[in-house]
């Protein structure tokens, strides 16, 4: 019993590893879809909860269907997460003012957005 007991400590960094990146280990009938068929499987399962008056809740349908569409739910933990601080607005707000100012009065909107962007990013 001691060397199954082993057997399982050893191969469960392996099956956390496979789970990690999308695979399931052999004992497992869920089939691994693609990112195209995660896409063609969402506005489908969209649609149903859309029937039941819960899309605007993206956190319960991820939990319901995650496990369906574990790409999609990467990116959407990735894109729905917000910043608890307003940090990020700020400095953006006070590189503006500071490369809008008056002695840069005649630069246009866009040439200001494309310098504070480029200025954001060269930190």
């Amino acid at each position: 019993m001691a060397d199954n007991e082993c057997l399982t400590i050893k191969s469960n960094p392996v099956a956390k590893f496979l789970k990690s990146i999308g695979k399931v280990d052999g004992g497992s009938k869920q089939k691994i879809l693609t990112v195209s068929e995660e896409l063609a499987l969402y506005p489908s399962l969209a649609n149903k909860e859309n029937t039941k008056q819960l899309a605007a809740n993206d956190i319960l349908f991820w939990k319901t269907y995650g496990d369906q569409m574990p790409i999609l739910k990467q990116m959407a933990k990735q894109y729905l997460a917000t910043s608890g601080t307003s940090v990020a607005s700020e400095s953006a707000f006070s590189v503006s003012a500071y490369v809008g100012r008056k002695e840069r009065a005649r630069t246009d909107a866009k040439n200001l957005a494309y310098i504070v962007f480029l200025k954001d990013k060269m930190k």
